[in-house]
């Protein structure tokens, strides 16, 4: 009986966009996202994923003041819009 490797390995470039109210929010939503867009792209079961690169598409941050009844407590909110381009190097067995 001939024995033959059933893991494979490619480069996948996934973009995602994510919005939240700070740069580490948009982009651990980002990355939160991902996993299920490799298992997407990939028909195998997947071993190990790597990101290799990280390309920022676009970025978009917008400062709001709002304070409590036009006139108390005055506070600046953030929203931070991201999309991005993530190269991953994904190991995956196929039988």
């Amino acid at each position: 009986m001939e024995t033959k490797s059933v893991m494979f390995q490619k480069e996948i470039d996934i973009t995602l966009s994510s919005k939240g109210k700070s740069k580490a929010d948009a982009m651990g939503k980002i990355f939160s996202i991902l996993r299920k867009e490799v298992y997407n792209h990939v028909n195998g079961i997947v071993i190990h994923m790597e990101p290799i690169d990280v390309f920022i598409e676009e970025f978009k941050s917008k400062k709001i003041k709002e304070k409590f009844m036009f006139i108390f407590m005055p506070r600046e909110k953030e929203e931070v819009k991201v999309r991005a381009t993530i190269r991953i190097n994904v190991k995956y067995v196929d039988f």
